[in-house]
């Protein structure tokens, strides 16, 4: 009951901190949109995309293992390999992300500071594991709110005074760095034994963590990959125009992300009635899919005069592609939702299945961009609609059939 209610708490604090962060980043936003260029944005997008892609693909996701071990694992030997195992793929990772920036188009100051900020997020992430366990979320909601505004205020001083794109790099490394120290004074981090890994304990990871890695590289690429291809399809124009709107139109969610991400995987895995959980599951997906899809016919309804008064007149296409990610809007968090579940119940293998059918739902669209029936522009924001509606109607399906079966 003790821990249930810390639950409670939890999402409260951290629901709340996010709608103070959305509203933050909302505000900041629209002034950063009068100074920058679209191209400039999708410049940095590009970059922090290509750049983050490495992270995606190289990371085991030890976070969500340590969350979801039950006490008997969770035990001091495993506690180091965990550790030894974020820290190493850190490093690891950076180092193959200045490699191909090196043999690709070179490593520019600009460059090197985002890969080093992005290292310093992976790892702090990673470690937070460890405290998330123990379910601070008082403590987290203070540290991130904290964070996210210092990094939103930087941004906005730093455009203010004349310095441009760069506000947008500005932003991500005192995000990385108020993180990081927020986590130390808090007594948040982690620290082991350093020592090399054995074979026999890789093993041991990649079979604990092989589902939840091919799920979280299917999710990292199909993030990275969609602004890349818009860069590549469209140049740092669209890249950027499509990053605004994704951006836009993610607001809803990130305010849910904590509950639908993080406080439902602590539930779930906690809660060991099976007939509770698919209760919560139920409700948990019908309390998200409801707002959001009020939320997406007010967006199709007023994007189009919304969006150019409140980005200006060269923000404009954005309108449009919101009306295309309508159904991203309404899809992702209860997605999310039913992943969080099938993580808990160790049914990888259902989202796995789902994020290929995300994979090729966008790429649908992407195909009447080819023959000529949309645009690029069209094409690359239906996608996002079409791909996490295939995804969670495909998780759902596949839920209802293994209930069904036992």
């Amino acid at each position: 009951m003790a821990r249930l209610s810390e639950l409670h708490i939890g999402s409260i604090l951290l629901t709340g901190g996010n709608l103070f962060q959305a509203s933050a980043a909302f505000a900041v936003n629209l002034i950063l949109v009068r100074y920058i260029s679209p191209s400039e944005f999708g410049w940095f997008a590009i970059i922090f995309a290509e750049a983050s892609l490495f992270y995606a693909v190289l990371s085991i996701r030890t976070n969500a293992l340590i969350i979801r071990a039950t006490e008997s694992a969770f035990s001091e030997s495993a506690k180091d390999v965990y550790f030894n195992a974020a820290l190493q793929e850190t490093v690891f990772a950076t180092g193959a992300i200045f490699i191909w920036f090196g043999v690709t188009s070179g490593v520019g100051a600009w460059e090197a500071v985002i890969v080093l900020t992005l290292a310093v997020r992976h790892w702090t992430v990673l470690n937070k594991g460890f405290y998330e366990r123990t379910l601070p979320y008082k403590a987290l909601s203070v540290i991130e709110t904290g964070a996210s505004l210092s990094a939103h205020l930087a941004a906005l001083a730093a455009v203010l005074v004349g310095l441009g794109w760069m506000a947008l790099v500005l932003r991500e490394v005192v995000l990385s760095a108020a993180t990081l120290f927020g986590l130390a004074k808090a007594g948040g981090l982690t620290f082991r034994r350093l020592r090399l890994l054995s074979m026999d304990e890789y093993i041991r990871l990649y079979r604990e963590s092989r589902g939840v890695w091919l799920d979280g590289v299917l999710e990292g690429t199909f993030q990275r990959l969609t602004v890349m291809a818009a860069g590549y399809l469209g140049g740092d124009a669209l890249a950027g125009l499509i990053f605004q709107a994704q951006r836009l139109a993610t607001v809803p969610h990130q305010i849910l992300a904590p509950i639908v991400n993080r406080i439902m995987l602590n539930w779930f895995a906690r809660t060991e009635d099976p007939l509770i959980r698919r209760q919560g599951l139920i409700r948990a997906v019908l309390a998200t899919l409801g707002p959001l899809s009020v939320t997406a016919v007010l967006i199709v309804l007023y994007a189009d005069p919304v969006v150019p008064w409140l980005l200006g007149d060269g923000w404009a296409s954005v309108s449009g592609l919101m009306v295309g990610m309508a159904g991203f809007v309404v899809f992702i968090s209860p997605f999310e939702v039913l992943r969080s579940y099938c993580y808990a119940i160790h049914h990888t293998r259902i989202v796995l299945a789902a994020r290929v059918s995300q994979h090729i739902g966008f790429f649908v669209p992407l195909g009447l961009t080819m023959a000529g029936s949309l645009s690029i522009a069209d094409g690359l924001s239906f996608g996002f609609s079409v791909a996490y509606a295939a995804a969670f109607v495909s998780v759902l399906w596949l839920l209802y059939r293994l209930e069904k079966n036992r």
